[in-house]
């Protein structure tokens, strides 16, 4: 039907152009392409490597599905302020550690702890990148994103299984295991550059390891203006949703006075320039938090973290704000 296949490219190509979806997308993907293969290869594994037979495939097996329900209570308890990206690409990283630890341990209780990590995050990289898409895709086309996420995430799956087969008849199960482990591994760490990992613990150790080895990066980076819009586009007591390096910041006009904040709401990952402003009171949309555009500091439950502000200044008709 023709139908379908312009809704999915509509998809297709929204997901494209909202590079925080895209990303996302790309990490989830690679994740199934290559993670795959550790269970598809994992009677290699007890045969060759523990010697064992269909009790111990079993146990492995079952202790990816322990680290997976982990990883959903979990997901379900999260830290209300915690990003998901960041949480994505923490989990990718964790997938990529996993079968690395798995494929060079000879010890079936390392092999098993492995695996329930490897579960654990799995999962969440899967279910974070749902809600993701879920929280942030307009409504009118939420569907058709999705539909993309099914595409990447279960068709990926069995080629990476099928990639792995073949790899593994040439070089082994272990080093192929390596090998996409480490594919996964260098996938994480471009995704956590990409989305700004310096607002996560991950980031303070891959740039201070980037500053010392390449001599660039880290806390020493100045701060710099950049310009975001034009005074016309922000009229007075309204507020527009702009970008920085894919940075999603709220520009709000109160009083003739600019001021800018982050645009994601602490409590979940939506978006506040789809709530309503009241003076310098910012309501969200979702569950009706409030927070103040003049300061950061949130006002109502369920958010609990302040709002990340900036400095703002006027030149001519431009505004800009002041980026790190």
């Amino acid at each position: 039907d023709g139908s379908i296949g312009r809704h999915l490219g509509e998809g297709l190509v929204y997901a494209w152009q909202q590079p925080r979806i895209r990303t996302a997308l790309f990490m989830a993907g690679l994740v199934s392409l290559l993670a795959s293969c550790v269970a598809v290869l994992m009677p290699v594994f007890v045969k060759d490597v523990f010697a064992s037979g269909p009790r111990v495939l079993g146990l492995l097996l079952g202790a990816i599905g322990v680290g997976a329900l982990l990883g959903a209570l979990r997901l379900a308890h999260r830290r209300l302020h915690e990003t998901l990206d960041r949480r994505i690409g923490a989990a990718a990283l964790g997938v990529s550690i996993c079968s690395l630890l798995f494929a060079a341990v000879g010890t079936l209780w390392l092999a098993m702890f492995a695996m329930v990590l490897a579960g654990f995050a799995y999962v969440t990289v899967v279910a974070s990148t749902n809600m993701l898409i879920q929280l942030t895709v307009d409504d009118a086309i939420r569907g058709r994103v999705m539909s993309i996420f099914s595409i990447v995430f279960v068709g990926f799956m069995p080629l990476g299984s099928l990639l792995g087969g073949a790899t593994a008849d040439v070089i082994g199960a272990p080093a192929t295991v390596i090998l996409f482990a480490l594919l996964c591994l260098i996938g994480a760490i471009v995704y956590l550059g990409h989305v700004r990992p310096d607002q996560s613990a991950w980031s303070w150790l891959w740039l201070g390891i980037m500053s010392r080895v390449l001599g660039v990066g880290g806390a020493g980076v100045s701060k710099r203006w950049v310009e975001v819009a034009r005074v016309a586009e922000v009229k007075p007591d309204s507020m527009k949703r702009v970008t920085i390096e894919d940075h999603a910041l709220l520009l709000a006009n109160v009083d003739g006075r600019y001021y800018a904040v982050d645009d994601t709401c602490t409590h979940e990952d939506a978006s506040l320039s789809g709530g309503s402003l009241k003076g310098e009171l910012v309501k969200c949309p979702l569950h009706g938090s409030r927070f103040s555009v003049t300061t950061g500091a949130v006002l109502d439950d369920p958010a609990e973290q302040d709002l990340q502000t900036y400095a703002v200044k006027i030149e001519g008709d431009a505004i800009f704000v002041e980026w790190r």
